[in-house]
């Protein structure tokens, strides 16, 4: 018998720290600017991004940004209204649920600030 020694194969992370999210981000975004300025057949859904906080473990989502991925500008403004969110509009050892919609995908980040 395995008394309860096994692992799990796919254990999420805790937590992410806010380089961590602001990182994975940023790639997904370059994915979508790439897929704009390939000038295929692509929806515009397809390089469209939004970034969402919850303080209450996802029952309700604040929206931080939302936007067109089509330019250097927009990629990098994105990025700098969820830093300046983290930094500022949250509250020391509070948990959050950071969730960022790109294209037909969704990840959801898991953050305490410290």
């Amino acid at each position: 018998m395995n008394r309860g020694r096994h692992k799990k194969s796919n254990k999420e992370k805790e937590f992410y720290t806010q380089a961590e999210i602001l990182n994975i981000i940023q790639k997904e975004l370059y994915i979508l600017l790439s897929i704009y300025k390939s000038q295929s057949m692509y929806r515009m859904r397809s390089y469209y991004a939004k970034a969402y906080i919850s303080s209450n473990g996802g029952r309700v989502y604040h929206g931080i940004v939302a936007w067109y991925i089509n330019s250097n500008y927009y990629l990098n403004n994105f990025i700098e209204k969820i830093k300046i969110t983290l930094d500022e509009a949250t509250i020391f050892n509070s948990i959050y649920l950071i969730k960022f919609e790109f294209g037909d995908k969704t990840k959801i980040f898991k953050y305490k600030h410290e």
